[in-house]
């Protein structure tokens, strides 16, 4: 079920968690957002397309493999404003 993002982010009982794929692009998950081993979060459609963002469903077995946990800080602006509009 995907939920209304703007919702999401005004409210802090949803907690993100920003990854770096091997790629090298970014992505947020929604950790309280899930289904099973998925979860909500927003990625790059198009690799290396930061403008192609959307919400979809990430599996937790694909942030084990193809990516590393990142801080907020370490997140390119560009990215945080396509990824969580900041």
């Amino acid at each position: 079920m995907l939920y209304d993002l703007d919702f999401i982010w005004r409210d802090s009982k949803y907690k993100m968690k920003f990854y770096k794929e091997s790629s090298g692009d970014y992505l947020v998950i929604f950790e309280n957002v899930h289904h099973m081993d998925d979860f909500e979060g927003r990625a790059a459609a198009i690799g290396n397309e930061k403008s192609s963002c959307c919400t979809t469903m990430i599996s937790r077995k694909y942030l084990e493999k193809e990516c590393k946990s990142v801080k907020k800080k370490d997140v390119p602006k560009e990215w945080l404003y396509q990824l969580i509009g900041e």
